[in-house]
Parts: C-alpha cells; sequence; structure tokens
C-alpha cells in the first residue's frame, strides 16, 4: 500500500479543469513596491492585484534560489503549511487555509499535476533551479480552475523566456551526508528562449530522532537520491504571437514509510514525465489561449519483510488535457473570458486495477469595471465528470480602492472535490480499506480582505475567511481499527491572515505573516468527533525574517511557529507545536569571473536529538547545516 494511507492528512482524491494562470509579483517578492505596481490574476485576465478579490501571493526567483528546499520557500505566503513525511524526498504536499492538501491544485505553466489515484501531488523532488516564481491563490477556485482547487492553488512558473544570457552552476553539502547540484543555462536568441536545467541530489538521511517511548534512534533506511531535468523552448513572433513547450522529468528511489509501519525496510521508487505546448496570439479585441498536456506518475513501492506488501505495489496515472481560453476585450467596463476544457485521467494500479475518468468543462469569467477604483469579477464552470456527474460551481468578489494606499477586497464562492479513486476502491489490506459510497466534498466560501500601503516600501495585508464544508472526506480507523475515509456531514474551517512587508532601509527588509486557524467538526463521524478540531491542522502558522544586504550579499535570520495539531479525530492525542530558526549568509565575489558566490545556511527546532514530527510516526531532523558554492557566467 501507498504511504500517505497510514495518515489522513494526504488523503488522496483528485481531477480538475486546468486553465491558465498568468501572475505577476505582488508584496510577497521582497522588493521595494507600490500598489500601483503590482499586476496580477486571481482570475484568467490580468489585472492590479488592489483591484483582484482574490487573495495572491508570488514567491520570487530570488527567494526561490535563497531557499534549501520548497518547503522553505512555500513559508513565505501566509496561511500555507507543507505537510511532509519525512525529510529529503519523503513525500510532501501543501495545505491552503485548513485544506487537505488533496484540495490543493499544483501546476506548472498553468497544467495541473495531481492524479485521479494519488490526488495530492509530491512537492519533494520538484527542483527549484530554472523556476521564475510560484504563486499561491487562497480560498475556493474551483470555479476557475476545477474540483482540485477548493483550498486554492499553486502555479510553479518556469523561466522560458529569459531575460539574457546565463549560466549557473550550483553545489552544496549538508548534514547527514547529503549532497545537491544542478546546473541552470539561459539562451536569449532573437524571438527564442531556451531554458535547461538538469540537477541530483542524495542523503543519507541518518539523523537521530527519539521515539514515542522517550528512546533515541538514528534513521535506517532513510537514503535517497533524486536527479530531474526542466527544459524548456519558447518563440515569440510580431510580439502577438507566442509558443511555448515544456517539459519535466524527475526520478527518486528511497526513503520508508512511518517508524513502525511498515517495516524499516520499505522503498519507494518515484519518476513523472510532464510534456506541456501552448499557444498564445493577442488580437485587438481578442485573445486566444490554446495547451494540451501530458503529464505521467509512475510509482513503485515494496516491502520484503512486512507481510502484507511483500508484493510491490504499483501505480501508473496519467492525465491528458487539451484546453482553449478566448478573452474578450474593448467590451465597455467588461473584459469577459470563455474556457473549454478536456481532461482524461487513467489510473493503473496492483491495488485498484484500472480506472479511467473523463471530465468535461466550460468555464465563464466577467471582469466589470465601471469605475477606476471598483472591479467586480463573476465567474461559474459547468463541469461533467464521468464516474460523478454534473457539477456547477461559482464565484463573485468585488474590490474596491477607497484611497490610494488602501484597497478592500471581499469575495463568496463554492467548490467542490470528487472523491480519488483510492478512496473509493483501495482494497482492504494492510490495515486501511476505501469506502465506494463516499459522497463528493462541497464548500461555501467567504473572505474578507484589507491591503494597505501606509508608507513608502512597506505592504499590510489582513485577510478574513470563513469555510463551510459538507461531506469532508477525512481517513481514520474504523471501530475495527481499520483506516477507512470517511464523510464528515459538516465542518468549519475559519481563519485569520496577516502579513507585513516593509524595507525601512535600502539594505535592509523585514518580512513577517501570522495564520490564526479554527477548525471545527459539526458531525459524529467518527463517533465521539462532534465539536473536536479536525486532525493536521495548525492552530498558528507564523514565519518573519529580517534580511540586511543586497540579493548578492546579504545575511538573513528567519524564525517560524507551527502550532499544536490534533492527531486523532476525537482530539485524545496531539503533537506539540514547534518552533525552527534558520540563518543564511551568501556572499558574491564580482571581481573574479565568472561571479562565485558563496552560502551557508543553518536550520534548529532547539533542540537536535528529539527532532520534531509534522505528522506522527514520521520524525524530522531537529538541526540541519548547507553549505554551497554557485558559479554564475
Amino acid at each position: 500500500m501507498a504511504r500517505n494511507h497510514y495518515m489522513p492528512v494526504l488523503k488522496r482524491g483528485g481531477l480538475f479543469l486546468c486553465a491558465f494562470l498568468l501572475l505577476g509579483p505582488t508584496y510577497a517578492s521582497g522588493a521595494s513596491l507600490t500598489m500601483q505596481e503590482i499586476v496580477v490574476t486571481g482570475e484568467r485576465v490580468p489585472s492590479q492585484y488592489e483591484l483582484t478579490p482574490s487573495s495572491i501571493s508570488v514567491i520570487t526567483s530570488t527567494t526561490i534560489q535563497n531557499s534549501p528546499t520548497l518547503s522553505d520557500a512555500l513559508s513565505h505566503s501566509s496561511d500555507v503549511t507543507v505537510p511532509s513525511y519525512g525529510w529529503m524526498g519523503a513525500l510532501s504536499g501543501i495545505s491552503i487555509r485548513g485544506a487537505d492538501t488533496s484540495q490543493s491544485e499544483i501546476m506548472l505553466d498553468g497544467i495541473r499535476l495531481n492524479n485521479v489515484e494519488l490526488s495530492g501531488f509530491d512537492l519533494s523532488t520538484f527542483p527549484l533551479s530554472g523556476i521564475s516564481s510560484i504563486e499561491i491563490a487562497r480560498g475556493g477556485m474551483s470555479s476557475l480552475y476545477g474540483e482540485s482547487a477548493m483550498g486554492g492553488i499553486v502555479n510553479i512558473m518556469p523561466e522560458v523566456f529569459p531575460e539574457k544570457n546565463a549560466v549557473d552552476i550550483k553545489a552544496m553539502a549538508g548534514s547527514f551526508e547529503s549532497y545537491h547540484i544542478d546546473a541552470t543555462a539561459k539562451i536569449k536568441a532573437g524571438n527564442f528562449g531556451v531554458l535547461i536545467s538538469p540537477g541530483y541530489e542524495s542523503s543519507k538521511g541518518n539523523y537521530p530522532y527519539v521515539n514515542d517511548n522517550g528512546i533515541s534512534h538514528i534513521r535506517q533506511n532513510n537514503d535517497y537520491k533524486g536527479v530531474w531535468i526542466l527544459a524548456g523552448l519558447g518563440f515569440s513572433k510580431d510580439n502577438n504571437r507566442a509558443y511555448f513547450i515544456t517539459h519535466l522529468y524527475n526520478s527518486d528511489k528511497g526513503v520508508p514509510g512511518a517508524l513502525g509501519m511498515p517495516s524499516p525496510q520499505a522503498r519507494e521508487y518515484d519518476s513523472h514525465g510532464i510534456y506541456i505546448m501552448k499557444y498564445l496570439h493577442t488580437l485587438d479585441a481578442l485573445t486566444v489561449k490554446a495547451s494540451l498536456s501530458h503529464v505521467n506518475e509512475d510509482l513503485k513501492y515494496f516491502d520484503n519483510v512486512y507481510v502484507l506488501e511483500s508484493n510491490p505495489s504499483r501505480s501508473n496515472d496519467t492525465n491528458n488535457e487539451a484546453g482553449v481560453t478566448l478573452i474578450l476585450h474593448h467590451i465597455p467596463y467588461n473584459t469577459l473570458s470563455i474556457n473549454v476544457d478536456g481532461l482524461s485521467q487513467q489510473a493503473v494500479s496492483s491495488n485498484i486495477g484500472t480506472y479511467i475518468r473523463n471530465t468535461g468543462s466550460i468555464g465563464l469569467e466577467d471582469i466589470v469595471e465601471p469605475l477606476e477604483w471598483l472591479a467586480i469579477v463573476g465567474d461559474t464552470a459547468y463541469q461533467s465528470i464521468s464516474d460523478i456527474g454534473d457539477v456547477a460551481t461559482y464565484g463573485l468578489g468585488t474590490a474596491l480602492k477607497p484611497l490610494s494606499w488602501m484597497a478592500i477586497k471581499m469575495r463568496v464562492s463554492t467548490a467542490f472535490q470528487a472523491p480519488s479513486l483510492d478512496d473509493l476502491y483501495w482494497p482492504n489490506a494492510a490495515g486501511a480499506m476505501g469506502n465506494p459510497d463516499l459522497k463528493s466534498e462541497t464548500k461555501t466560501g467567504y473572505e474578507l480582505g484589507l491591503l494597505l500601503s501606509p508608507l513608502t516600501n512597506t505592504t499590510i495585508e489582513i485577510n478574513g475567511f470563513y469555510d463551510r464544508y459538507h461531506d469532508l472526506i477525512q481517513w481514520s480507523p474504523s471501530t475495527n481499527n481499520i483506516w477507512m475515509p470517511q464523510n464528515v456531514s459538516g465542518a468549519i474551517i475559519k481563519g485569520i491572515e496577516l502579513a507585513v512587508h516593509t524595507r525601512p532601509l535600502h539594505l535592509l527588509s523585514v518580512s513577517g505573516n501570522i495564520s490564526a486557524l479554527s477548525t471545527l467538526n459539526l458531525s459524529n463521524s467518527p463517533s465521539g468527533s462532534y465539536g473536536k478540531a479536525l486532525v493536521y491542522r495548525p492552530d498558528i502558522v507564523a514565519n518573519g525574517s529580517i534580511k540586511i544586504g543586497e540579493d548578492n550579499r546579504y545575511v538573513s535570520l528567519g524564525m517560524g511557529y507551527t502550532g499544536q495539531r490534533y492527531i486523532t479525530p476525537t482530539n485524545s492525542q496531539s503533537l506539540p507545536g514547534f518552533y525552527n530558526i534558520n540563518a543564511m549568509l551568501s556572499y558574491e565575489i564580482k571581481w573574479i569571473r565568472p561571479f562565485i558566490t558563496f552560502t551557508q545556511y543553518f536550520s534548529d527546532t532547539f533542540n537536535p536529538v528529539t527532532s520534531y514530527q509534522y505528522i506522527s510516526g514520521y520524525p524530522l531532523p531537529g538541526r540541519y547545516v548547507w553549505a554551497g558554492i554557485e558559479f554564475k557566467i
């Protein structure tokens, strides 16, 4: 059985309606900005951020390249957590506003990566080299991007059209015999843009931890190796037509499951192959965007000791998708977009057999701007899913800018998610079993936001949200102690987000975000859970950082806190909150060519022997260090 069945936090689910997402840098970039400079979209059409009802963050290339892992990079966005089943190479996903990781749509250049069997895409080995930005839209986005966007979307953007020719080679070594090397070549030749970025990393992962009985151990069978290559080709013509081809291949092997189940001899091998073709044509009154994509994921899991997994478990999942978006301009006070999409998803699994899920969808979005300081956005999507039926979702929002330094945002939306194939059909094996009687999850969400820029180079964003779930799917042990997915007939997730960025001096920037989350189970499924908090939702998540220096010569200090997580539906057991600090030093020698940058990264949870766990049974190292050198040509 695949490892994420041991805990409910990475519940499987999945299919979606995919469309293009075109975003620009927001306050999360860490750069100097004013409200007028920010152009993003929480829709299919670019618009000024302060007049976009959705709550959006963008993590820029500088932040990404200065982060040792994707988890560290994502910590710069408020109300985002990265549940992980271990250290390097271990399965990890992203949770937005308390939604399950399978309810977050993971995209590469606007193309959905979640598959129909496993739903939540594994981010552990996603390369950071060659990435220009990571765009995060929080809140229900099913009316724009389909049913897997129930909690929000994460769009990872490769740098297909570089600004100039460049070669970057980076090598790092870290704790527990860990190594990382990648190279990125960016070529700009006339109307062509080329990106090539291969990489390799490995680790023994033999860090200390303390088990539930307080006995210190060394993590065994935790070694990992991963390779990848990200490549892109872009061509533009006449400034109004563009063609894009993107390919990502990554493969990793290693890392076991939980400490006690299955045995330490468990191994897993994963690989992904992603192919994307896109076309963009802009006319006077019309923009046409089209895409074709193929996504394949192959997973093999085996354990020669644990009896129920003595035969290798294997699954192969494929997404084939085609979509067209038309954006109509020059309608008085209106911009109208129409999206038509077809998606075929296939899962071939040694556990559940072969299944195909086909989805056809059409989406409409209308942006009305009757005044310069007011925008009203409405969107709706109709989806026909072969094994689920027909579903319609909507979103309605408004944004107004009464003052030059203030914007107010409001949005209401509906969202849904179909049960994944594993949710429905997982066989009764290895202590878990699917539930063919599951219903689709639905959600109605309300959000209110305030964006302030009271001082030059200072932004403050405050968001409040209230999400009412129906038939939420949650894995939990049944009366015979077998883990099964069950519909929670009602649940509430609500919270407040605060993000601040300021740059009071040219060489000093300060950023921070804090999210307070409250969850409530309104059903008694499973027994004794009524009125209790939902599992694995931290009550507080906070991150802050101070950076002194320029992008190529700086020192930064960061601190984060993740609050208590209940691990049983009755709240009888919980994992304590944990702090961590990290420091990074980067120094570039410009008088030597090629330019050389030395980096040092340090992370500590104040207790390196005890370690810590985001998910019960999967310890993470309490302290680790990375040191590296980078050559830029």
